[in-house]
């Protein structure tokens, strides 16, 4: 028995058949040019967000200054906001010899000196806009070598944690000097934190 013969292709169905295959090319190259330009969203979304993080990033570091006012000595323990940004400070613990203190009074009486005056203004909390210095411990004393010293020694470590306003939150440690360390939040320093 002899297999059937399809009949010829018509001119029509040809040309039917040659505009399905390109309508078909022409359909995925336009799903190929749609995933690229997805991708450059993407990539340029990325790119913006992290600029945008980059103009407002905070450096939040602490240092020291003694100095002498119409014969008075102050010692003063500053913190200051050296980045481009806000920072708002979440959270802070102060070791002396390794022992947590809950306040500058415990810290002070910690280090030998109880009847050292002082003032001090709140570390935890605080929004620090770009290039702000706020002043952490005034010391009050003709003689305030000794007490800095023992302040700004390996004796005492002051850990602090800040955000930006993007909360991207990093946690620094004094008189360490180290590159702050990206944090996913702030630590809760149970039964260590600082008060003050």
């Amino acid at each position: 028995m002899d297999e059937p013969t399809l009949p010829p292709e018509s001119r029509t169905e040809r040309l039917f058949l040659r505009m399905t295959i390109l309508q078909t090319v022409m359909t995925a190259a336009a799903v190929i040019i749609s995933l690229a330009a997805l991708y450059a969203a993407f990539v340029q979304a990325e790119s913006s967000r992290r600029q945008t993080e980059a103009a407002v990033w905070p450096y939040v570091d602490i240092g020291y200054t003694i100095s002498r006012e119409s014969g008075d000595a102050l010692g003063v323990v500053f913190v200051e906001n050296t980045g481009i940004g806000p920072a708002r400070i979440r959270a802070a613990r102060v070791t002396v010899d390794g022992e947590p203190q809950s306040s500058w009074a415990d810290a002070m009486a910690a280090l030998g000196h109880v009847r050292e005056p002082f003032t001090y203004i709140t570390l935890t909390n605080q929004v620090m806009p770009a290039g702000q210095i706020l002043n952490l411990l005034t010391l009050h004393n003709g003689e305030i070598g000794q007490p800095m010293r023992n302040l700004w020694s390996e004796r005492v470590r002051i850990d602090y944690c800040y955000c930006s306003v993007f909360d991207q939150c990093w946690v620094q440690s004094e008189p360490d000097m180290e590159t702050p360390r990206a944090v996913e939040q702030c630590p809760a320093w149970d039964g260590e934190r600082f008060e003050n």
